[in-house]
This record gives structure tokens, C-alpha cells and sequence, in this order.
């Protein structure tokens, strides 16, 4: 169970669809990527297509609503595996921006994930919760 207290954090939510979308792109380079490398707080599943989250403007996790406030652009630090400490000298980033570089507000780089904020003051997200997409938009991200 994740339990939210604030709204002004952000929490990262990941597509499963989407990483065995890029499994199968870098399956040579890395035979198995797992999802746990982006370090995601929510990840979804079930029925979904790779990269459909892209466009996910609001939603309701459970009982709580979200509101996507950017798509997750990525550094480095999936290429390191944490459980072994081994950094890839180029992946999955440098396939990551061979396609997902979807962003105009960071043309440079590759995303992957949503960035969420929770509309109320508290939320709780437990597993097996039903996701509900309410509004889709696009994003632009913009750097500080």
C-alpha cells in the first residue's frame, strides 16, 4: 500500500506493457530488464497497451484521484542494474532515445512513466486497485 500525506510530491507510475516494449528492443544488450530499474512507486498492468499512459491526464487509482503533471523524462540511472550494482555503458537509454523522445519540451530526451500528483490531501493506492483514465491531453514538459 502507498500512502500519500501531501500533494506537492510527485509519484511515478509505470506502464508494464511499456517496459516489455522495451525488453524487446534491447533484448542483445540486456536479456531481461526489469521495471524495478526506473524505480516507479505505481506500476500498472493488465490489459494495456505499451505507452498508453502517455497521454493520461487525470485518473482515479481506487478511491483517489491523480492528475499526470508530466511524463517521467529519464536520465541514466535505469542502465545501472540496482541488485548488482553493474551500469550498461549505454543501456536502456541510448534505445530509450532511438523512439521516446516524444516530449517537445525536452526534445534531447527519452521518457518513459507519468509523473503524478494526488488530487486529494491523502490518498492510499493498494495493490490491485482498478486504474480509471478520466481525461487524456498531451504534455509538455518544462525544465527548471
Amino acid at each position: 500500500m502507498l500512502f500519500v500525506r501531501q500533494k506537492q510530491y510527485p509519484i511515478h507510475l509505470m506502464n508494464l506493457s511499456s517496459n516489455q516494449d522495451l525488453n524487446s528492443r534491447i533484448k542483445v544488450d540486456i536479456p531481461q530488464l526489469s521495471i524495478a530499474r526506473f524505480r516507479a512507486n505505481i506500476i500498472v498492468s493488465g490489459g494495456l497497451k505499451p505507452y498508453e499512459e502517455d497521454y493520461w491526464k487525470e485518473m482515479r487509482i481506487g478511491t483517489s484521484e491523480y492528475l499526470a503533471v508530466t511524463r517521467t523524462v529519464r536520465c541514466k540511472l535505469p542502465n545501472t542494474d540496482q541488485d548488482t550494482g553493474v551500469k550498461h555503458p549505454a543501456e536502456p537509454d541510448k534505445t530509450m532515445k532511438k523512439y521516446r523522445n516524444i516530449d517537445k519540451g525536452s526534445p534531447m530526451n527519452a521518457c518513459m512513466g507519468l509523473q503524478l500528483v494526488p488530487k486529494e490531501q491523502e490518498a492510499v493506492v493498494s495493490v490491485g486497485d482498478k486504474l480509471e483514465v478520466l481525461t487524456t491531453g498531451d504534455h509538455l514538459y518544462i525544465p527548471l
